[in-house]
């Protein structure tokens, strides 16, 4: 059996430059999974809503049975305590996904400050040298 072999138009732009990242592997495992963090948010305010709700029923309602009030107190108290430490899980973290990208943009910038500061130190021993160079050629002269 003959393959056949079918030609396909490659189209390329061309960029001026292109900046290649390297990942650790847990850099990776934290970039694969997102941010946690928009979760914690996410359920924070809807239990914040649901104690604002019970808690507003318990001020504007009387309610007749006992068993009915401890429902709400208990749900209301659940509700603000476990939102606000949901809330506070969230402002903590919420920094840890761009503090990553950061982490990796920067090394780039690391990379160039390193490549500026080699090409500087190259073009001072050649200055140097070119210098000794003719300060030899100048007292090779003289003698």
């Amino acid at each position: 059996m003959k393959r056949e072999e079918s030609a396909i138009n490659v189209r390329r732009g061309r960029c001026d430059s292109l900046d290649i990242y390297e990942v650790t592997e847990g850099e990776l495992e934290i970039l694969k999974k997102g941010s946690p963090n928009s979760i914690f948010l996410n359920f924070s305010i809807a239990l914040l809503s649901l104690a604002l709700s019970f808690l507003a029923t318990l001020l504007t309602v009387k309610i007749e049975s006992n068993r009915s009030f401890y429902v709400f107190v208990i749900l209301t108290v659940i509700g603000f305590i476990t939102g606000i430490v949901l809330l506070v899980l969230w402002v903590v973290g919420r920094n840890d996904f761009k503090e990553t990208i950061n982490k990796i943009e920067k090394r780039i910038e690391n990379e160039e400050k390193k490549m500026f500061q080699w090409m500087m130190n190259q073009s001072l021993s050649i200055n140097n040298n070119s210098h000794n160079d003719i300060l030899c050629k100048k007292n090779s002269y003289n003698h």
